[in-house]
């Protein structure tokens, strides 16, 4: 009886097969180069107009709803929370049948303190429970409300550290479950923010669950603020570049925040007296140039009802388009991509006050024309 494969066959057909598999997964392994993000925009204060994200063709603003703290009897609670104003009512303008035509996805954002991880007590899924209710409270109504946006993802937000690990673990698969179980958004993506340290260091910080579709991997706030010398604390290429190098792929597949904020640093006989966000041109013009990102203030001057003495020095941190650029180009290099990234600026707000970044050059950022 005659078989009807040799040995010799069999042998040339598994390698063949073996091969074929081999060359899959190298391919699928590779860093992907994109060349066009998703657009998107970060925004905590809920002030924008259509007008912007018709410019920007911004595809998906990330809304922060609230963060969860502690009261005073050590319960955790919704604090800074967005106001109804912040929702639906901005995406529109003062035609009632308008809506940004780019914009179709919203994602909501929660942010989780520290403080409230580390209570002995801590229940994870009572906490995720309680967060889903007062976002469904939020949300009702939202999707198919005339406006044409969707929601596809939630997006827990968290600067967790070694000791609160396995509380927030525990909270993020909690709260996918919420989400599973949900009729109207079961079918939403969980996201969750990834500092670069945990990137960097995922043996110290642990790898965010299974239960995380996503990952947005947050590029500034690098340091802690310089009240001496010339760091920037927002952003450094090479702070960067030292966190992406000589890392392993990420198992949860990643997206891609950049800073487009400014900070402004008072300070009276070396004693910080003020910090302001989103400086604007009336505010960097009342100030003279002194050394790099140290500036004088030469008169007194009154700007957003903050008193600015003469005398006064001003650190001016700021985000310039070569610095978003080269950050581009970086993490082209270093970081593992296997579908397609969203790029996300932080934050929208920022855009009105500070105009040293155009729409044409927000544009070439999306479409990756940098490399």
């Amino acid at each position: 009886m005659r078989l009807p494969f040799t040995l010799k066959q069999l042998f040339i057909s598994c390698l063949v097969f073996f091969v074929l598999c081999f060359l899959f997964l190298k391919f699928y392994q590779q860093p992907k180069k994109w060349r066009n993000f998703e657009r998107a925009f970060y925004t905590w204060g809920g002030y924008y107009s259509d007008s912007d994200l018709d410019t920007l063709k911004v595809q998906k603003v990330y809304q922060k709803f609230f963060e969860v703290g502690l009261n005073n009897v050590l319960e955790p609670v919704p604090v800074d929370e967005l106001g109804s104003y912040g929702l639906i009512s901005n995406y529109r303008s003062d035609a009632p049948d308008y809506r940004a035509p780019f914009l179709k996805e919203f994602v909501p954002v929660v942010y989780i303190q520290n403080t409230v991880l580390l209570q002995k007590d801590f229940n994870a899924a009572d906490l995720a429970h309680k967060v889903w209710h007062l976002l469904g409270l939020n949300l009702d109504g939202l999707n198919n409300n005339g406006y044409g946006l969707q929601v596809h993802e939630f997006q827990i937000d968290c600067d967790w550290t070694p000791r609160t690990r396995n509380n927030y673990f525990s909270f993020l698969v909690a709260f996918k479950k919420e989400l599973r179980a949900s009729a109207q958004f079961g079918h939403c993506q969980l996201s969750a923010t990834l500092r670069l340290y945990p990137y960097k260091y995922p043996n110290k910080m642990g790898f965010l669950p299974n239960e995380v579709d996503r990952a947005m991997l947050m590029c500034y706030n690098l340091s802690a603020p310089d009240h001496t010398g010339q760091r920037n604390s927002i952003f450094s290429l090479e702070v960067l570049k030292a966190y992406l190098q000589n890392t392993e792929p990420y198992p949860t597949d990643l997206d891609i925040a950049l800073p487009v904020y400014s900070m402004a640093y008072v300070y009276q006989d070396r004693q910080l007296v003020k910090l302001l966000r989103n400086t604007d041109s009336t505010f960097n013009s009342s100030l003279q140039a002194v050394d790099g990102l140290w500036y004088a203030v030469p008169k007194d001057t009154v700007i957003d009802e903050f008193y600015l003495r003469k005398g006064h020095r001003v650190k001016l941190e700021t985000i310039h388009y070569s610095d978003l650029k080269s950050a581009l180009q970086i993490i082209n290099e270093e970081v593992f991509f296997r579908m397609r990234p969203t790029l996300s600026f932080f934050s929208l707000e920022s855009i009105y006050d500070n105009k040293s970044i155009s729409a044409a050059e927000f544009a070439r950022l999306y479409r990756g024309s940098q490399h």
